[in-house]
């Protein structure tokens, strides 16, 4: 039997990891290292300028992650504190942690309702001109909840006072705004008689068009009671849906739903909670999802799963739901449970998040977790006296143009009300170098640059993600848990290849060697785009054998020749605006474009 590490060694330079090499064993490691990160109060909250707050910092819409914004600062509300105390407020807090309510709700009083709206528990989105618009749970001329603009400096106007009945009442999730300017959203109550709730769009100026009435079907198998937001899909999607998921409803356990929903107002389900034995897929998901740019939506639920501490978990375009983490695997939860705020998508290709509850103290954690599933607790709240650095979070993290994570916690801090606090950025995304030729398990990012060449093969794991920029990158006989990101150089994928996720080559310039992808297994998406070099893609010679893709396989505007034979798509093989491209025999569920035919 070949002695790998000691093999690898004379082949070439190893590659740098933080784990030894043992004799006949590749390389065995636990949990990915986390490089140490720093959690600053920025602000607690004093009653004055809200308190208890739940909701995320508000977003800049119709982009794959939360940001902040475009004047660099940040806004949210609570849903308590202010002028008065049971109303809540919106509140700017700077970078640096300078916090000012910039309006008191429950301003405006009649007949001892606040016309103005009262206890906002959405989140604020950024609209397209710049102002901010959100929800509020109660008040409105009655009662029931108001949809409102303000403006950065604190001008509110109500667009809308729902009446309770069948357009909806008490919204709880955040609004999205389409490509035309409306906004979308839901509420938590009202519809009909099984008060379930709405799914509505409203235009800038207040005109609001009921489009989805939820608990429509026996049993409530469309889902009841949605609370999380709602999200545009990008780039496979390019229909205008809007995905979400409903907290209860769906089957017998009522446990929620995820759905989508056309412009038209068509819905449907597209995943039912609670499906599995003793619901370990996960039940209750009330967070808003987010997409990335392969089209996969990732959220959490709030509890079941295998421990009952609540997932997190990734919908694939074509249906498929994986729980990437089951919360309290630890004895005693130390690595979380319960999670309230929604999963973000960090700059480097991690998934960050908090949890309510678990951690070392009982309350609560912000986490990492890697696309293959390993997570690494970053903060345990509450390990000082009193909670200086506050307590369950139920906010999602945002994350700035500087790197750093913003967020809230609902309790603790200096006065007990919560806090607004950052915390510095992780290690670059620059990966471990790879320059030779390796076989064994690395844990990790891995990246390959001008000059390099990185390959994998006689059965090695890449238990990460693969980022290309120049060089050259081999993989046969491997397999890759994360994303094959490839931006420059050349590549030869497969064959015995599998990787679990998705693959993205574009922007390749002209000039260099014919690249080719065959034999290999994608179990998510395989892109092409914006090439200018060769690729084969499978072969009607048997040199390049065809490959199988779970979800969609895209070539789109590649200006040298794309030869595409002999593939099995599980969902659709879309191409266009191609120069040059040519194909036969694949089977896909449908096939699109230049590749009809095909």
């Amino acid at each position: 039997m070949k002695n790998r590490s000691i093999l690898q060694w004379s082949r070439t330079q190893r590659l740098a990891v933080n784990c030894v090499a043992l004799a006949m064993l590749s390389c065995l490691a636990g949990p990915v290292a986390v490089h140490a990160q720093t959690l600053t109060t920025l602000q607690s909250f004093n009653g004055t300028n809200g308190a208890f707050p739940s909701t995320t910092l508000a977003q800049l819409v119709r982009t794959h992650h939360w940001v902040q914004h475009p004047n660099g600062n940040f806004y949210g509300t609570t849903a308590y504190g202010g002028t008065t105390p049971t109303a809540g407020t919106v509140y700017q807090v700077t970078p640096s942690g300078a916090l000012t309510a910039i309006y008191n709700f429950c301003s405006l009083v009649s007949n001892n309702i606040c016309t103005d709206g009262q206890t906002p528990q959405a989140a604020l989105v950024v609209g397209s001109d710049g102002n901010l618009y959100g929800t509020t749970y109660l008040g409105g001329a009655n009662n029931a909840g108001t949809v409102f603009k303000i403006t950065t400096g604190g001008a509110l106007t109500t667009l809308y006072s729902f009446k309770g009945t069948t357009d909806g009442a008490n919204p709880l999730g955040a609004l999205a705004q389409d490509n035309r300017g409306n906004f979308w959203g839901t509420t938590y109550n009202g519809g009909n008689a099984n008060n379930a709730g709405t799914l509505f769009k409203i235009t800038p100026g207040g005109s609001l068009t009921t489009l989805y009435t939820f608990c429509s079907k026996a049993g409530c198998a469309d889902g009841a009671n949605p609370q999380g937001d709602l999200v545009q899909a990008s780039g496979w999607d390019s229909d205008g849906n809007f995905y979400g998921n409903t907290y209860a409803g769906g089957n017998s356990n009522n446990a929620g739903t995820m759905f989508v929903i056309t412009p038209a107002g068509a819905l449907t389900t597209l995943y039912t909670f609670c499906s599995n034995t003793n619901c370990t897929d996960g039940a209750n998901p009330n967070v808003p999802m987010v997409q990335d740019a392969f089209g996969n939506l990732y959220g959490t639920t709030k509890s079941n799963g295998a421990n009952a501490g609540g997932t997190l978990f990734v919908v694939f375009p074509w249906g498929q739901l994986r729980t990437l983490y089951h919360f309290c695997s630890n004895v005693n939860c130390t690595d979380g449970a319960n999670p309230t705020g929604g999963p973000l998508l960090g700059q480097e290709g991690y998934i960050y998040g908090t949890t309510y509850g678990g951690g070392s103290t009982g309350n609560g954690t912000i986490y990492q977790i890697t696309p293959w599933g390993v997570l690494a607790t970053l903060h345990n709240f509450c390990t000082q006296a009193n909670c200086p650095d506050g307590q369950n979070p139920e906010a999602s993290l945002v994350q700035a143009s500087n790197g750093y994570f913003y967020s809230t916690t609902s309790f603790g801090g200096a006065f007990g009300l919560g806090t607004v606090f950052s915390l510095s950025p992780p290690d670059p995304s620059s990966g471990n170098a790879c320059n030779g030729v390796y076989y064994g398990t690395f844990f990790g990012n891995i990246t390959v640059r001008q000059g390099q060449t990185c390959e994998f093969t006689d059965d090695g794991v890449v238990a990460g993600n693969i980022y290309v920029t120049g060089g050259s990158l081999i993989l046969n006989n491997a397999s890759v848990l994360g994303n094959v990101e490839i931006d420059g150089g050349t590549y030869a994928l497969g064959p015995s290849l599998t990787i679990y996720s998705n693959v993205q080559v574009q922007n390749i310039a002209s000039g260099s060697a014919q690249n080719t992808i065959c034999g290999a297994t994608v179990r998510g998406d395989l892109q092409l785009q914006n090439n200018g070099t060769a690729v084969e893609i499978g072969s009607t010679t048997g040199a390049c054998p065809g490959n199988t893709v779970g979800g969609n396989l895209q070539v789109n505007n590649n200006t040298a020749l794309v030869q595409v034979f002999e593939n099995t798509i599980l969902n659709n093989l879309q191409c266009q605006n191609n120069t040059s491209i040519t194909g036969g025999a694949n089977t896909a569920k449908r096939k699109q474009g230049q590749c009809s035919s095909f």
